[in-house]
This record gives C-alpha cells, structure tokens and sequence, in this order.
C-alpha cells in the first residue's frame, strides 16, 4: 500500500482562488493561449436522448466498509505520497495531489475522475472540475505533473534519442533532471522523466485504502500535456481506466505505442481547428514539436478496442458549442472511441467540463 502523507486540509470553496501564475514557456504562443483560456462555464450535467450514467459495478475497493477520515467528505484535501521512482536521487521522489470528496458521500462504491493539467499548471489548476462531481456523487484528484525543470509537466515518452522524431531543429528543447539521471537527455526533450504511472498507481491504492471508491468506474482527463498522458496511461496501467478524455492534447509522434493492454478504455479525443500548438493535423506546431494526428491517435484507439472503420454522427449536449461536432466509430466492440473538433485554438474551452463528465459518466469496467 502506498504511503501519504496529509499535509493541509481547504475547504471546497476555496477551490476558486487566483489562478496559478503562467511562468516562461520555450512557446510562447502556449503561454498566450493559456492566459487568456475563457473561465469555464457550468450547467449540470444532463443525460438523455439515449444516454445514461452507467450503474455501479461489483468492483469495490478495500475500504468499502470502514470508516477512515483521511479525506473528509465536503472538503478539498492536500496530500503527498512518496513514489519509488528511479529518475529521482535515492530512487524515490515525493509527489503532490489534492482529493475533493462531494458532500453527498456515504461510505458507498463513488466513481473517481484524475485530472492532468497542462504544461507549468499544478494540482489546482481547473479548478472547478469537482462542482459536477459533486452534482453526481464523484470524488476528484487533482494531480501535480513533476517540475524538476522549469515547469511542471508529465512524461509523454518523447525522450531520449527515441523521441527524434517528435520536433523539428525549430524546437528548444530541455532535458529535466530526471530525464539527465535516466541518461535520456535527446534533442527533443520538453518534459519530465518521471514515472508518472508509478505515481497513479499509488495514489488509486492510497484512495481504495481510505475510501468506498467504484475500481469499475475509474476515469482520467487532461490537457494539452496532460492530454496527451491520457493516451500513455491506459497502456501503462491496464484494465485501469472505464474512460479517459483528451482536451487539446495528443501524442508525440514517434512515442505512441499502443497495444491490446488499452483494449476496454473508452475515449473521447478533443481538438481544436485553430490550434497551432498541438496541431490536429499532424504539422508541426509553432514550437517546433511534432504530435501523431488526431485522426491517428483515435484511429489506435478504435483498432485495439475492435471498431472497424465506420463512424458516424456522435450527438452531445454541448454540440454546436465554438461549432464542435463529434463522430464515433460505429461497432466498437470493446468502448467507445469518440473524436470532437471545435473551431478554437488552445485555450481550455468553457464547456470542456461539462462534456468532460458527460462522457465518462456514462462509462465503466
């Protein structure tokens, strides 16, 4: 069982505090984009017209039960955990993360939603995300990427000489600590090196400790960098994950490597017509990195989950919203596999938690 360390208790409501400062970026043009993200806006989260949230499953952790009073219902919650992790001096490093446990809990199975900022974000960035998991008896974690460079981030797999194919000469590149101590500095080093799927696993074993939570109903979402780990954790932690969603983030080209250990996670890939950080095209983004299509990523996802090649019109609450529309792959045989495209740049769009939650809420293991 991992180990943690509770070092703050805030309130919920304190979730709306100033956003994170945005430091320097080697792209400049992310940083903009991120500044000048709409606040999000919030509707409660409506199913219909042939959708609903999936039952509870059998699937229950350890604690389901017992009392334990680690992560108060009604609260946010700051923890750390120590992660064995090989990249850091002495073989361990400690990682941060915040837990929100809606009001309504009652001991029983809840589901569980994982967020993955975005590049120089932290745990308290998007914030806000727990409002409809409160609306719907879900407990969300917000988790803090590595900084042991110049900004926190997430490792999606581009170091080293295996990611050369992942930038032009354009981009500048910096190789973290992590990445030095594992000998995989490369010329398109951007992010950490940290063992991001170490640090998941020991936070899920730390909440099925401490908490009544649904193994079958365990969901994850990012953006931008950390939409791009919702590609990578699924294969990292098999029959982990009932769905994930990526808002404007994709894989490197190069450090995509997706198998069978997917198979059973649904998707819901998000991206943006005018974005020129992470292109959805496969082009080389104005920073010089250079990410799998979307057409791509989500065609991966559709094979190993035994889709077939047809799609059609996947209809949303949110359709409609900077013109997104949505297709899904048609037989799917294992999960869903959905692609939205929207007319926005990388700016976190405002409906991006609402549509957030109405997927995955419709999904499990």
């Amino acid at each position: 069982m991992a180990a943690v360390v509770l070092i703050g208790v805030l309130s919920a409501s304190l979730n709306q505090s100033k956003p994170d400062p945005v430091p320097w970026r080697r792209c400049r043009d992310e940083l903009t984009a991120l500044s000048n993200a709409p606040a999000p806006e919030h509707h409660p989260v409506v199913f219909g017209n042939g959708t609903k949230k999936a039952a509870r499953t059998l699937k229950r952790s350890a604690a389901c039960g017992t009392r334990r009073n680690s992560f108060p219902a009604g609260q946010t919650t700051r923890a750390t955990i120590s992660v064995r992790d090989p990249g850091f001096s002495g073989n361990s490093v400690t990682r941060n993360y915040r837990v929100y446990v809606p009001r309504n809990y009652d001991g029983d199975s809840a589901p569980v939603m994982l967020h993955f900022h975005g590049f120089c974000g932290s745990d308290s960035s998007q914030s806000g995300l727990e409002r409809i998991g409160e609306e719907n008896g879900a407990i969300t974690v917000w988790l803090r990427g590595q900084g042991d460079g110049s900004c926190n981030s997430w490792n999606n797999l581009n170091a080293g000489s295996g990611g050369d194919e992942s930038c032009t000469n354009r981009a500048q590149a910096e190789c973290y600590t992590s990445c030095n101590r594992l000998n995989q500095c490369g010329k398109c080093n951007c992010y950490t090196c940290a063992d991001d799927a170490a640090f998941v696993r020991g936070v899920l074993d730390t909440l099925s400790a401490e908490l009544c939570i649904d193994l079958g109903r365990i969901y994850a979402a990012g953006y931008s960098n950390g939409g791009g780990e919702t590609f990578i954790l699924p294969q990292l932690l098999p029959d982990t994950f009932a769905a994930v969603v990526s808002i404007l983030g994709q894989p490197f080209l190069g450090a995509y490597d997706i198998d069978s250990k997917t198979k059973g996670t649904a998707l819901l890939h998000f991206g943006g017509t005018r974005d020129n950080i992470i292109p959805i095209d496969g082009s080389t983004s104005t920073c010089g990195f250079v990410y799998v299509s979307q057409s791509q990523a989500t065609r991966a996802f559709a094979d190993v989950n035994d889709c077939g090649d047809r799609t059609s019109t996947y209809n949303t609450p949110y359709d409609g919203r900077s013109s997104m529309s949505c297709e899904v792959y048609r037989n799917c045989q294992a999960a869903d596999v959905v692609s939205c495209v929207a007319n926005t740049g990388h700016g976190y769009p405002s409906f991006a938690f609402d549509l957030i939650w109405w997927f995955v809420l419709q999904h499990s293991r």
